[in-house]
């Protein structure tokens, strides 16, 4: 299946976590040895309690079994036993031991799409105009944005691991959220004040 025929799904307000869209995000070798193109990328966080967010995630369940079916890529393999960039958060939310996992805690109750591209996305702001990193509007983590993402099947032959990802093809900024990450430092409990000439350290305090 050729990229202009793939499905474009629109995932509206959906809040961002793990954004990635100045620099490519790295990532560690594969275990056959081999390493991943660096990529840029963003996690789609979708509220299963909202009707516009439950409706874009059942078309995202049907096109994936549509895929499985007829993709050669998948082999009919079964989805729930595909390597997939989408699911549950409250999964994601917990550890192999099923304690909770700090790092997604922001997942409980979500839905989540990984979406990535090699190419930066298209990134817009309220308007609809393209904007650059500087833009006040650029996606953070923690904002909500209408993301655009296209599903495609892979088959890794090395490993014989088959899967459904998505390409990360558009962000439009939408409106501001708590940023996920430290929150934000205050001057007066962070520094203390110096008198003038005043030194903090002495070079007895290297040795």
């Amino acid at each position: 299946m050729t990229q202009e025929k793939r499905k474009v799904i629109k995932l509206p307000e959906g809040r961002l976590s793990y954004v990635y869209l100045t620099t490519p995000r790295a990532k560690p070798p594969r275990a056959d040895g081999s390493i991943p193109e660096p990529k840029y990328e963003a996690v789609v966080l979708l509220d299963l309690t909202k009707p516009a967010h439950a409706k874009v995630i059942a078309e995202i369940k049907a096109e994936m079994v549509r895929m499985a079916a007829e993709d050669p890529k998948l082999a009919g393999t079964p989805v729930k036993k595909l390597v997939l960039g989408c699911g549950s958060g409250d999964k994601k939310a917990v550890d192999e031991e099923g304690e909770a996992n700090p790092s997604y805690e922001s997942f409980k109750g979500m839905f989540y799409v990984n979406a990535a591209n090699d190419r930066r996305p298209l990134i817009g702001n309220r308007s609809g105009q393209e904007i650059g990193k500087d833009d006040a509007q650029f996606p953070y983590s923690g904002c909500y944005a209408n993301v655009k993402v296209t599903p495609f099947a892979w088959h890794h032959t090395p490993t014989k691991r088959r899967g459904i990802s998505f390409d990360l093809r558009s962000i439009q900024f939408v409106k501001d959220g708590p940023a996920f990450g430290r929150g934000a430092l205050d001057a007066e409990s962070e520094f203390e004040p110096l008198e003038e000439g005043e030194s903090v350290a002495t070079g007895d305090d290297w040795n």
